[in-house]
């Protein structure tokens, strides 16, 4: 049988309407968690171990990255002890001349009776005038050859203006006192004695002339001369005692 019902729709009673609800799968939840737990611990423990393996690394090359500049810094001093011994040899190589010889010329020219007792080298500074350059002493040739045409010229004016000019002109000419520099003038001073029994005054005169006749004195000094001489008694023997300055030649020490 049909039933109908025919109450107004307000009026009717509502159904109640069941909502069901599906089942959660807690276990199943439960594993996956536990799994992406374990997951990231262990990840975080690979991130740990990889850190501590870095952070060993980096310090195993710091150290040698710090024996190798110690090692750099020891050749680099190296080095530069080499670079100091290389200038002190080359800066005995390329001296004028050697102290060795000199002293085997000085030996060679020793005379009867005269012994030195010291041997100095002393520098003097003084002030001489500077040399002038080629270049300059040609234009003031040509600059002196102008005037004198130009003086020329002007003679051919009167009288007065003849005078004037002239006048003029020789102030002109008047030299400039010229460029001074200083210099070192370097001097080997001998000091010695002789003992000759009348003969003192001689054997220093033969021990000057071979001196100056010495290849090797000749090449380095400009002049060699007798200073002072001065006599004194020691026991019964006269003794004379004398320096000797010889003057380096520019350049030469």
């Amino acid at each position: 049988m049909i039933e109908i019902n025919l109450l107004p729709e307000d009026l009717r009673r509502k159904e109640t309407v069941r909502i069901t609800l599906p089942e959660i799968p807690i276990k199943r939840i439960a594993i996956i968690a536990g799994s992406i737990i374990v997951g990231l611990q262990i990840l975080l423990a690979a991130w740990a171990f990889y850190s501590q393996f870095e952070t060993t690394r980096l310090k195993k090359t710091i150290e040698s990255l710090k024996k190798e500049t110690a090692s750099i810094a020891r050749e680099k001093a190296e080095a530069a002890s080499i670079q100091i011994r290389l200038k002190d040899i080359q800066t005995l190589t390329d001296r004028k001349f050697y102290w060795s010889s000199l002293l085997s010329a000085l030996s060679n020219s020793m005379s009867k009776g005269v012994w030195l007792r010291t041997l100095s080298v002393t520098e003097e500074i003084v002030t001489v005038a500077k040399p002038a350059p080629k270049d300059a002493e040609a234009k003031a040739a040509d600059k002196k050859s102008k005037e004198k045409e130009k003086s020329k010229e002007k003679e051919k004016s009167k009288d007065k203006e003849k005078s004037s000019k002239e006048k003029n002109k020789k102030d002109e000419e008047k030299p400039k006192p010229p460029a001074q520099i200083k210099q070192s003038l370097w001097t080997l001073n001998l000091e010695g004695s002789v003992v000759g029994a009348g003969q003192e005054t001689a054997f220093v005169g033969l021990f000057l002339k071979q001196l100056k006749n010495n290849a090797i004195f000749h090449d380095l000094f400009s002049d060699i001369d007798l200073s002072t001489m001065s006599q004194r008694k020691v026991k019964e023997f006269d003794v004379y005692d004398f320096v000797v300055n010889a003057k380096f030649k520019q350049g030469k020490l």
